[in-house]
């Protein structure tokens, strides 16, 4: 992680937003959740859109999940 995403980072754990829905922060936490879930193909998606937003075909481009999977799994 360089400086930037490092920083970036730091900003957004520090944002909170109430709401129903929990956020997980912390990398180990998510990682974790994601494992017990069995779903490799999300915990993909999710690190290839962790620092910066991106399209869906960034997202197929960079994980090369099928485009119906990445669909299905953002929706």
């Amino acid at each position: 992680m360089n400086t930037e995403q490092q920083q970036e980072f730091e900003v957004a754990s520090q944002i909170s937003i109430p709401s129903a829905n929990m956020i997980i922060k912390n990398e180990r936490s998510k990682r974790a959740i994601l494992v017990a879930l069995g779903d490799s193909e999300l915990q993909k998606i999710l690190d290839a859109v962790m620092f910066k937003s991106k399209s869906v075909t960034q997202i197929i481009a960079d994980t090369g999940i099928p485009h119906t999977t990445t669909y299905r799994k953002i929706r």
